[in-house]
């Protein structure tokens, strides 16, 4: 997890954003939104994909015989993956999680879960930032908001997955 929770830093970029999806029994990822911090020739924001393969990882500990198969010191399986962006839309994607308002002091919790899929959204500026997590589809007074980064969250993942069927599809063709 500690591999998933590491977003790369870089002089030429700004990380917009980051927002962490956390299954109990499915892979957990992570998607962050880089801009670049002077538009330059051949710098262009883009989207880092990073998944954690813990189905993977649980197979080379299915049984003792198994584990013996890997070294000693396992690390995590993470997978990378980049989608670029046009130069608008990391303005555009902000802007849609900028308009919503959401309370911070909500009151005791009026929900209780051990399984499902706990979010994070971390929002790192110079001299402030922000990170909030969430459990399913709860508290509902973030609702409007939790909602919205799930479905950029969703958005972002479509695009990869046709981005890279169709340079699969290019590939086989040459």
């Amino acid at each position: 997890m500690k591999e998933l929770k590491n977003i790369a830093a870089t002089g030429s970029y700004c990380n917009v954003f980051s927002l962490f999806v956390l299954p109990s029994f499915s892979p957990s990822r992570r998607f962050t939104v880089y801009s670049p911090v002077r538009p330059e020739k051949g710098h262009r924001p883009f989207v880092a994909f990073s998944t954690w393969r813990s189905d993977l990882d649980a197979e080379k500990l299915r049984s003792p015989i198994e584990r013996l198969r890997y070294p000693k010191d396992l690390s995590p399986t993470i997978e990378n993956d980049t989608l670029w962006l046009t130069d608008a839309e990391p303005g555009e994607i902000e802007q849609r999680i900028r308009s919503i308002a959401i309370p911070l002091y909500l009151g005791p919790p009026s929900v209780v879960g051990c399984d499902g899929t706990r979010f994070e959204f971390q929002y790192d500026a110079l001299f402030f930032g922000a990170t909030i997590h969430w459990w399913e589809d709860r508290p509902q007074e973030w609702r409007p908001f939790t909602e919205t980064l799930i479905q950029i969250a969703n958005e972002l993942e479509e695009r990869r997955q046709k981005t890279a069927q169709l340079a699969k599809t290019a590939s086989t063709k040459s």
